[in-house]
């Protein structure tokens, strides 16, 4: 493969030390690569109240875009790449040769743009097409966010959210993060923004290593604090967010998964399309701390801006066995460095590397691992099926605690409440007031059914504050009924509940007033749970 001369010199130099760490001088044959990258510099994602960069514009880029600097850095690593595996894209570039795939987001779909054009430039090859300009459209693959199972992994999953609260409230990590209190206390008075948590400080982190990267000079304040003082929790995040190995299942399966079956294809000669070589990925910070938490290969290398890991295939000369060799790469100005997966040598035989990763390598499919597993269990009850043993010392005492914890917690602040149950709340209540106006369109509608999940009701409950930690059943159901007094004419609301259709609707009162509460007084007390923004605006980061 030939490679134009615009990248050579001060670029060669890092190429060939890149070179050095390949295992081409050994009688072994790379057959298969997969590279996995976090997207380059960008600018600030997110800020702080007071931050002095809070009204900067980042122009021309705008926030949380690639520098230019960036897509410098990525063409070279795209030139690494070219020469460290020149072997697998020769004599040129052809579609069915490589995969590349992005999540959902501008700079991780511009980030591999740039390290593809690095990675495969057209000059003097038949997919040359414009001798002015050294690039060729490479397609690239992108999953919606909110399927996106393998590099956004932001996927809704419930299970997920309820183990990261387990692990929150584990007795080791509260006192590990108690012992931070002051340091929390200290960053929430300068910088404006509650600090409370690990996942606090590694956003005030990344902030503030992208407004550094991007040459902005940092307050002075910064210099007590970052980035010695910052990293450690900021690390620890990545650590909650993979502690168990349930939660590496679910957000690392699923990638290390399919490289596994791609890996095992190539090797039964059942890969499709059968020219792919290379799969090219790129995702964020977590992925790649997610992947090598997974493996047991993270030694807390926080993660930088390009950051690199290649899984590539090997097979020998001699005995035709297949193996895998893995390589990080944290910073693109460094040689790329060898990982050992716990267990095996750096050269892991491909069917030990498979026996290493079973525990992780998912056995349901993403919606089942996800599933909120008290549920799980009163859905197999109801429909008549045998639980198993194991579950008698759990199900249902033992979990239902934080079964209706996870409930609370997904309603836990005013805001919240406002955002997931003040919508409908104010359709509710607009509809009264209509009707006792003589507004209501139609005027002969009296009736207003709506059914949803079991989050629907709890959100609800929790929002008017008469939840009484009951788990929520199937079938389970709320009134609102607007009475008017015969005598004086004025009109009241009472709220009932229903969570057994065997079992007589109960009322509900509404702290702060009667049973039979007039509808000025209803719309009084639920004021701060009613929107006074659109949807969008109160979606809006801050």
């Amino acid at each position: 493969m030939l490679i134009g001369n615009d990248w050579c010199g001060a670029h060669a130099r890092k190429v060939l030390l890149i070179k050095e760490t390949s295992s081409n001088n050994r009688s072994t044959t790379l057959k298969l690569v997969h590279v996995l990258f976090r997207h380059g510099p960008r600018t600030p994602v997110n800020t702080y109240p007071n931050d002095p960069y809070v009204n900067e514009t980042f122009f021309p880029y705008g926030w949380g875009h690639l520098t230019n600097d960036a897509k410098k850095e990525l063409f070279t690593m795209g030139n690494s790449l070219a020469l460290r595996y020149q072997d697998l894209t020769k004599p040129y570039y052809k579609p069915d040769m490589i995969y590349a795939q992005s999540s959902e987001s501008p700079r991780t779909m511009m980030s591999i743009s740039v390290l593809l054009a690095g990675l495969l430039p057209p000059v003097h090859t038949p997919m040359e097409w414009n001798f002015k300009l050294n690039w060729q459209p490479i397609p690239i693959f992108v999953k919606p966010a909110e399927s996106d199972i393998w590099l956004r992994m932001t996927a809704k999953c419930p299970r997920y959210d309820q183990a990261l609260e387990e692990v929150l409230q584990q007795t080791e990590v509260k006192l590990e993060l108690n012992r931070y209190e002051t340091m929390f206390e200290e960053l929430t008075y300068i910088t404006g923004k509650n600090i409370s948590s690990a996942a606090d400080i590694n956003s005030l982190y990344i902030t503030l290593l992208a407004e550094q990267m991007y040459g902005l000079q940092l307050p002075s304040w910064t210099e007590h604090y970052y980035p010695e003082r910052l990293q450690y929790l900021a690390e620890q995040n990545y650590i909650y967010n993979a502690y168990t190995m349930e939660m590496q299942r679910i957000k690392s399966g699923p990638f290390l998964q399919q490289i596994i079956r791609q890996m095992e294809a190539y090797v039964e000669g059942t890969l499709i399309p059968e020219e792919r070589k290379i799969f090219i990925y790129c995702g964020h910070d977590w992925t790649i701390t997610n992947v090598l938490l997974a493996l047991k290969v993270w030694k807390r290398q926080m993660p930088r801006f390009s950051a690199l890991i290649t899984f590539e295939l090997h097979q020998r000369e001699d005995t035709k066995n297949y193996f895998v060799e893995l390589y990080f790469q944290n910073d693109p100005e460094s040689d790329l460095k060898p990982l050992v997966l716990p267990g095996c040598n750096f050269q892991c035989p491909l069917d030990k590397f498979v026996q290493l990763t079973k525990e992780i390598i998912p056995t349901q499919s993403y919606d089942e691992m996800c599933r909120l597993k008290y549920i799980t269990l009163l859905a197999e009850q109801m429909y008549g099926l045998q639980l198993p043993s194991w579950t008698e010392h759990y199900y249902p005492e033992r979990l239902q605690y934080l079964a209706e914890q996870n409930y609370i917690y997904n309603a836990y602040t005013m805001e919240m409440q406002r955002i997931k149950s003040g919508p409908f709340l104010q359709q509710i209540i607009r509809q009264m007031e209509a009707y006792v106006e003589g507004t209501l369109i139609p005027e002969e509608r009296k009736i207003f059914i709506y059914c949803g999940h079991d989050w629907t009701i709890t959100n609800v409950l929790l929002a008017l504050k008469v939840w009484k930690r009951q788990m929520p059943r199937f079938s389970a159901l709320i009134t609102f009924e607007l009475h008017q007094r015969e005598d004086t004419k004025n009109y009241f609301v009472e709220l009932y509940f229903q969570n057994d259709p065997e079992s007589d609707l109960k009322p509900l009162v509404l702290p702060g007033c009667n049973f039979q509460c007039p509808l000025d007084k209803f719309v009084q007390l639920t004021k701060e749970i009613i929107p006074t923004q659109s949807y969008d605006e109160m979606c809006r980061l801050k």
